[in-house]
């Protein structure tokens, strides 16, 4: 018999309830990183342009470090690896470019003076005359077929230093008709070297036994002073590759005003050195480049009595369109667009006051007549003073040597004798 004294038993536990394992990493849903997605798309945008190479940066090591933070419930950083490989390939693409850029385009010293390039217009007031060397008769050799004088002047030796000035290193030649000429009692006529293609100048041979005269000399042989002078930024001179070259020649022209500093420095050659020379009768003449040289000469020198341009370029925006299109003519060429405009004459008919003449051959298959014949109808417009004459054959240069040239003497003649 039970003691009544005793305690009642005690109830069973209650059971033990466990929590439910964690589910295993296998059995999480996984997502792909949108960042390590954005990071891979912009990496390959990237390769066209390159403006998208650093968010490609940005965005993979952003996506690899939450991948690493997600336990494995994100993934995708294989996307991230190849947006931050092609990011960084692109980073350093562009970096050496520009620095391949600056130390091949930026490394020439800039002019002390150049054109104004801030207006519609050249303006040669900005550069300054550069020193005139003398020009004893000693410098003068005789040509043994015609009996012409002519001698060959450097800039270069007035003008030492290392501070270059536009037209400052320029290179004339002189031919003097026979015999003595008292003060201002000759025609002069002023012609550039012709061979460019109007991005770049160009310099004259030396004077030998092989010098070239064919464009020159027949004003001479005609009883005029004829002046040949060379175009600042000639190709070629700098022997530093031909990207480079081509480059730094442009910027001597561009600060030349397309040759226009050129021209004038040697029309006051004539003028201070020159004492037989009329400053009434100075005439500017050119084929080909040389004739662009010479029209635009006429529009920018009020002192020129008229010019004459043999089968001319006229639209440089349209001889050049092709590199105007190309995404690094800018690069290559800074300020091109403006400059075509300045340097283009169609775009300075309206300052061409002075009598022109202009001549071509129908069938010249360098310079296309109808473009030739647009030009002077615009030039007609405002200048009753334009002589325009054409040849049936002879194409680009032949013509210019055997009519052109005699056909702008006896223009020349012509226009001395109507005043």
């Amino acid at each position: 018999m039970a003691d009544s004294s005793s305690p009642p038993p005690l109830p069973p536990p209650a059971p033990t309830i466990l929590p439910p394992p964690p589910p295993s990493v296998a059995t999480l849903p996984k997502q792909t990183s949108g960042l390590a997605i954005a990071s891979m798309v912009m990496g390959i945008a990237g390769l066209l342009f390159q403006l998208l190479a650093i968010p490609a940066v940005v965005c993979g090591h952003l996506a690899l470090s939450a991948i690493k933070r997600s336990q494995a419930r994100l993934t995708g950083s294989g996307f991230a690896v190849a947006g931050l490989v092609l990011g960084y390939l692109e980073v350093v693409l562009v970096v050496a470019a520009v620095v391949f850029f600056v130390s091949h385009f930026d490394t020439k010293p800039r002019p002390a003076n150049t054109v104004d390039t801030s207006t519609s217009n050249f303006d040669l007031s900005r550069v300054a005359l550069p020193n005139f060397p003398e020009l004893p008769d000693s410098v003068f050799q005789t040509l043994s077929k015609s009996g012409v004088r002519v001698a060959q002047v450097d800039f270069r030796t007035a003008n030492p230093g290392t501070d270059v000035l536009p037209g400052s290193r320029m290179k004339i030649r002189i031919y003097l008709p026979p015999g003595e000429h008292a003060p201002h009692s000759l025609t002069c006529v002023l012609v550039a070297p012709a061979g460019t293609n109007m991005l770049v100048g160009n310099n004259l041979d030396d004077l030998d036994g092989d010098a070239y005269h064919a464009e020159a000399l027949p004003y001479a042989q005609a009883g005029m002073v004829a002046i040949w002078y060379s175009l600042d930024g000639a190709h070629g001179e700098e022997p530093k590759g031909i990207t480079k070259g081509w480059s730094l020649a442009y910027e001597s022209f561009r600060a030349a005003g397309a040759g226009t500093v050129n021209g004038r420095n040697a029309l006051e050659f004539a003028l201070r050195r020159l004492p037989a020379v009329d400053p009434a009768r100075i005439f500017s003449a050119g084929h080909s480049s040389a004739g662009t040289a010479s029209l635009l000469l006429g529009a920018y020198e009020p002192r020129l009595r008229g010019s004459i341009a043999y089968a001319p370029g006229t639209d440089l925006e349209k001889f050049h369109e092709k590199i105007l299109a190309t995404s690094m003519s800018d690069m290559l060429f800074p300020g091109l667009r403006d400059f075509e405009r300045k340097a283009s004459p169609k775009n300075q008919v309206a300052r061409m006051h002075q009598p022109l003449f202009l001549f071509q051959a129908k069938d010249d298959s360098k310079v296309p007549l109808a473009t030739t014949e647009r030009f002077v109808e615009l030039l007609r417009e405002t200048n009753p003073r334009v002589t325009f004459q054409t040849v049936e054959t002879g194409d680009h240069y032949d013509a210019m040597i055997e009519q052109g040239i005699p056909a702008g003497i006896r223009w020349i003649k012509e226009t001395m004798d109507s005043n």
